[in-house]
């Protein structure tokens, strides 16, 4: 499961939240989708910072994987601020082996080859100065475009590229992207997907959804759901004040 952005569900990134995840809902890896933008990191960086560490020791604790997700559309334009971060992160959790990292969570228009690439090719270099754990790299279109990715891959071991769905939205034409890129040597998890509209609100398609995810199991592709949170929309795992 993932976490919601964490600027606007701080109550749910806490230790108690990750421990019944794991027992009451099986879940074996949470995502620490921290906000950057829009209130988040950018203006409070001791605040969402925080939040990441408590929701990281708790699943070291717990015993499931955890992913460190900065959750950004213009990463590319905060290269300092994540590099900072993500040394911090590395320096501190990187040799724990359920800790995972994602540099750059929904790319949306930006260039690959000359700006997306570039940026995970820094961010690896820093993880790498002291981890050699998963890293998870996010892709164009709201990290979509895997193929694309995988033509002209970021050089490095143990990374990934991340897909997105939301199965309202994205269908087989998706998915055979994923084949593509797949088959053109590239490893995918899918660290964010709905039930519902790209929007998050919308139509549920559930038997879209299970295609989905009989898809990934076929292929052995790893996912988180989004959200724990309790907003009123489709894609909200909880109920409104709970």
């Amino acid at each position: 499961m993932s976490f919601f952005w964490s600027q606007w569900k701080p109550q749910f990134w806490t230790r108690d939240t990750v421990h019944w995840l794991r027992d009451d809902w099986n879940a074996t890896v949470v995502r620490a989708a921290m906000g950057v933008e829009h209130g988040g990191y950018l203006e409070f960086p001791q605040v969402e910072e925080e939040r990441v560490r408590t929701v990281v020791e708790a699943a070291i604790k717990a015993g499931v994987y955890v992913i460190v997700d900065w959750h950004d559309h213009d990463a590319d334009q905060h290269l300092d601020e994540a590099r900072a971060f993500f040394g911090r992160m590395a320096e501190r959790y990187g040799r724990q082996n359920n800790v995972l990292f994602e540099v750059f969570n929904e790319p949306v228009r930006q260039e690959w080859g000359t700006v997306i690439k570039p940026y995970h090719q820094e961010l690896v270099r820093v993880i790498r100065q002291h981890s050699d754990n998963l890293i998870i790299l996010g892709t164009r279109l709201w990290s979509q475009e895997v193929e694309e990715a995988s033509l002209d891959p970021v050089e490095g071991q143990n990374l990934a590229y991340t897909i997105h769905f939301y199965a309202n939205t994205h269908r087989q034409e998706l998915r055979d992207k994923v084949d593509a890129a797949l088959a053109n040597g590239a490893a995918i998890f899918a660290t964010e997907w709905g039930t519902c509209d790209a929007s998050g609100d919308g139509t549920l398609d559930l038997q879209e959804t299970q295609g989905w995810l009989d898809f990934f199991a076929e292929r052995h592709i790893s996912d988180a759901n989004w959200a724990i949170g309790d907003k009123v929309e489709a894609c909200a795992a909880l109920k409104p004040g709970a």
